[in-house]
């Protein structure tokens, strides 16, 4: 099957890990080895890591590889290849693309710098950043100094436990997220102020207006997927270890909110009214994202919340809420043959001519019509990796892209045979499985039936009949003797 990989990545060098699902069928190697290799721009493969070994069994398995994201590099394309060697090699190579963004800016704004440390030592842990590695670039400032800052420099804004923010901040935000930005807000505070929370700025910008603390007294509430198709939720229910490890975080209270209706509701505490966890809104260009439980492990704050600060799952989240804020999950890049590829452009990155770079590093001349916000690629039915220039223009947008062919065409697993009568309808359809069988049905189709030992024997019976039915009634008649 085809890896999993992420979409978009931070400009570092660091690793990603690669999840592979490998399903095998019977006749093949018990003991086989996956490679993993990264492509550049003249399709030369490089080989990274050490080959990892995977048992063949006919059930599915799980095999993760690290690879290493190169500098400087817009677009990552690499391949993994199973080195078995079987009657069908199509299926034993897989693609996959990712593009690398630079490293986001993040604003965290809190009452206290303590409120969002938790926060901003997960999306940027302390220990890496004194290596010198930098996952996220994150600046934390007081909500009364906020309105000095300008938005437009940082990729996502975090609003955590702010008391009373005021209109001029709301304002503020809310024009920030129209122009494409991200803003995650968080409630998990006491302090709250519903009233401040509840004017028209901030109504113009929160997905959810903030009314009472709820507590859950009888038992922990748990949170649970709401929403299947959005990214963030995806990625949970795609790896159940992490979505075990997420749904075992306990949830002493939270705030009930008052939904907008044009919000979408992600993530739900378990409970009654199943009241909503993380709930994002669309603002013009961009979007704003509401948690109405804490963040922070403060024993005056997140603490008396939950313990979701003290599960692993908290960094993934932290991760993926922060992909949602930049727009990184929003740009797909790993395709099935025969899909209709759909790739923003950007306003500011628009061109009229582009160059379509396909397998084997064939080229192809497509346009971008003045209403069109998007790249449509509908041929591309072709397994391998794709990448889109511009063409004669100063744009410096590129995107790469990668197309596997579906699963389904490389699974040889026999169709049962009420399932292909199904198909077929038992009229039009015999099932043989026997070669023997096979070679009579197709003889007889061919031949016909042999009929002359069937019309020799009716005119044997036929001769018969007329015999004894002529000895009966033609005996000849015997004269009496006449006396002289």
């Amino acid at each position: 099957q085809s890896p999993v990989a992420p979409d978009a990545v931070s400009n570092i060098k660091s690793s990603r890990l690669l999840t592979m699902s490998i399903t095998s069928t019977a006749g093949l190697p018990q003991i086989s080895t996956i490679e993993t290799s990264i492509v550049n721009d003249a399709g030369v493969e490089t080989r990274v890591g050490a080959p990892v070994v995977v048992k063949l069994d006919g059930n599915a398995s799980q095999v993760q590889a690290t690879v290493k994201v190169p500098a400087n590099q817009p677009v990552l394309e690499g391949t993994v290849r199973l080195t078995t060697a079987d009657p069908l090699q199509e299926d034993n190579v897989r693609y996959f693309s990712c593009g690398v963004q630079p490293t986001p800016k993040v604003l965290l704004i809190s009452d206290r710098i303590e409120e969002s440390r938790y926060l901003r030592n997960a999306l940027q842990p302390e220990d890496l950043e004194l290596a010198g590695v930098r996952l996220c670039n994150c600046r934390t400032v007081v909500t009364a100094s906020a309105g000095d800052q300008n938005f437009s420099e940082y990729d996502a804004v975090f609003l955590i436990n702010a008391t009373r923010p005021d209109a001029s901040l709301w304002n503020a935000l809310q024009k920030y997220a129209e122009d494409g930005g991200g803003v995650f807000v968080v409630a998990g505070s006491s302090r709250i102020q519903p009233a401040a929370w509840s004017g028209p700025e901030a109504k113009s910008l929160l997905p959810a207006s903030p009314l009472t603390i709820v507590r859950f007294l009888k038992e922990p509430a748990e949170l649970q997927l709401s929403n299947g198709s959005h990214g963030l939720v995806r990625h949970f229910e795609k790896d159940e270890t992490l979505r075990v490890e997420l749904v075992a975080c306990a949830f002493d209270r939270c705030w009930a909110v008052e939904a907008d209706p044009s919000s979408t509701v992600l993530m739900r505490f378990s409970g009654p009214a199943n009241r909503p966890a993380l709930l994002e809104r669309k603002i013009g260009r961009g979007r704003c994202m509401l948690f109405t439980s804490a963040m922070d492990n403060m024993t005056d704050g997140g603490s008396e919340w939950n313990n979701l600060s003290n599960s692993w799952s908290f960094l993934v989240l932290a991760e993926k809420v922060l992909q949602e804020m930049t727009g990184a999950s929003d740009f797909r890049r790993n395709f099935v043959a025969g899909q209709v590829i759909d790739l923003p452009v950007p306003a500011a990155l628009r061109f009229e001519q582009f160059l379509l770079r396909r397998p084997g590093l064939r080229q192809t001349r497509g346009s971008l019509q003045p209403e069109q916000s998007a790249v449509l690629i509908d041929d591309a039915d072709e397994a391998g990796h794709y990448l889109v220039r511009p063409f004669e223009s100063p744009s410096s947008f590129i995107a790469g892209f990668c197309v596997n062919d579906p699963d389904a065409e490389t699974d040889l697993t026999r169709v049962p045979d009420d399932q292909l009568m199904a198909i077929a309808g038992p009229d039009r359809a015999t099932i043989l499985h026997d070669p023997a069988e096979l070679q009579r049905a197709v003889r007889a189709g061919r031949l016909g039936v042999e009929v002359f030992p069937v019309l020799l024997g009716l005119l044997l019976i036929l001769f018969s009949a007329e015999h004894l039915m002529a000895n009966f009634f033609y005996d000849e008649v015997q004269k009496k003797p006449v006396a002289v």
